[in-house]
């Protein structure tokens, strides 16, 4: 696990997560170049490894170091032609074994016994700046706020007793959803903070208990581009759909 850079909350590892994994900082990086290992956001991209095939046998005969996320990384390979067999399985076996802290465990049992019913599914609407004014807008930006209401509403036609679990990053759309849904909608009270994209993210705490929140919901409906949706879904072994327009 890496330790935490720039611009996020200073909350440590423990505090969110009750998993003993060890923790790394940049000095790693300092000693595997020493030793010889590429790191992986220049490697995988330089001109002569063209193929595939070329890809995998240098991972396999050299090594490197893996300085990008693990989507970020995959993505990476994927575009080259290229995926490491394994590696997608032991990610998600690492979400199913992902355990929080027990403060966080506590205030998220506290909350799926008060306000939780069968079924309730989970809403997770992503709109923050680094989503929807960065690069990958795109991938973000298929997730409407009305095809979030078609798959509300598709699931309340499926299961009239349907309730839902929301978290967002955005005030104004927590008051739209809240608003049109009513009672059928609950959410955990949070401070909403406006970002910049690659500015100051913060928070932290709170996204890590809406993450377990979501992962037990019956299922959830997540937002186009997010790996949150994704790994909260992985964390609970349950089913993650996207919301997007048709």
């Amino acid at each position: 696990v890496w330790q935490s850079g720039p611009g996020f909350e200073d909350v440590g590892w423990h505090e969110l997560f009750d998993n003993d994994y060890p923790l790394l900082d940049a000095s790693v990086l300092d000693e595997a170049a020493a030793a010889g290992f590429p790191l992986a956001s220049r490697w995988i991209r330089t001109p002569e490894l063209d193929k595939p095939r070329q890809i995998r046998r240098a991972i396999r005969d050299v090594g490197f170091v893996n300085d990008e996320g693990w989507h970020d990384l995959d993505w990476l390979l994927r575009k080259r032609g290229a995926k490491i067999r394994g590696c997608k399985k032991l990610n998600a076996a690492a979400c199913r074994e992902l355990r929080p802290a027990p403060a966080i465990a506590s205030e998220v049992d506290a909350f799926v016994t008060e306000h939780f019913r069968e079924p309730t599914i989970g809403v997770h609407i992503r709109r923050g700046a680094d989503a929807m004014k960065g690069p990958y807008r795109a991938d973000f930006a298929t997730s409407t706020d009305d095809a979030f209401e078609q798959a509300i509403r598709k699931s309340i036609a499926a299961h009239s007793d349907a309730r839902f679990f929301l978290a967002t990053d955005c005030e104004a759309t927590h008051d739209r959803f809240m608003a049109q849904f009513g009672d059928r909608i609950v959410s955990r009270p949070k401070p909403y903070v406006e970002t910049e994209f690659l500015g100051p993210i913060g928070e932290v705490t709170h996204a890590a208990c809406d993450l377990f929140l979501l992962s037990r919901t019956t299922r959830i409906i997540g937002n186009s581009g997010s790996t949150f949706s994704k790994q909260a879904a992985r964390v609970g072994g349950i089913e993650m759909v996207r919301a997007e327009e048709v």
